[in-house]
């Protein structure tokens, strides 16, 4: 599950609503409980988690193939 909308009510019904084992990614910067019952885990995502050296190579590898439009405006 990902929550994007950074609203209270929607952080705490992302977290009750998980299926045991299951997995919420929070958006907004926000940092779930160290751990939840039944397996349950929240991933606070900010600026994601690529590492520049390897993810801007594979971007460019990827428009050099066509795979990855990219238009200059």
């Amino acid at each position: 599950m990902v929550e994007t909308s950074g609203d209270a009510k929607m952080y705490r019904l992302s977290m009750d609503r998980l299926n045991p084992q299951g997995a919420v990614a929070f958006l907004t910067g926000i940092s779930g409980p160290a751990a939840l019952p039944e397996g349950r885990k929240t991933l606070s995502v900010i600026q994601g988690d690529a590492v520049p050296q390897r993810f801007i190579p594979k971007l460019i590898a990827l428009y050099g193939q066509g795979s990855f439009p990219l238009t200059a405006s």
